[in-house]
């Protein structure tokens, strides 16, 4: 097992989706948020209308906007979040 501490950049941005109506319409979006490049997760919500999406440090929040437009959904950026923090990483004393 690997131990000591590891840096960890955490870099998420959540933002509101307009016109869709069904379970297809999420995956589109999905579909469409995951082919950016520099997303390395996406997850939408139809019931509150919103995407969110872990991306590389340095991305451009632009991109998102451009990708749902071009798919027909229109969106607005809510928050977009850059983390950095340390993680300790300890031995297993015992495993079960």
């Amino acid at each position: 097992m690997k131990r000591g501490f590891d840096m960890i950049n955490s870099n998420s941005l959540t933002f509101g989706i307009g016109q869709m109506t069904c379970a297809s319409c999420v995956g589109r979006v999905e579909k469409a948020l995951s082919a950016v490049p520099g997303v390395q997760s996406a997850h939408v919500n139809l019931a509150t209308e919103t995407g969110h999406v872990e991306v590389d440090s340095g991305f451009d929040a632009d991109l998102i906007v451009g990708a749902l437009e071009a798919a027909g959904y229109p969106a607005m950026i809510q928050t977009y979040r850059s983390v950095s923090y340390t993680h300790l990483t300890l031995p297993t004393i015992c495993s079960v």
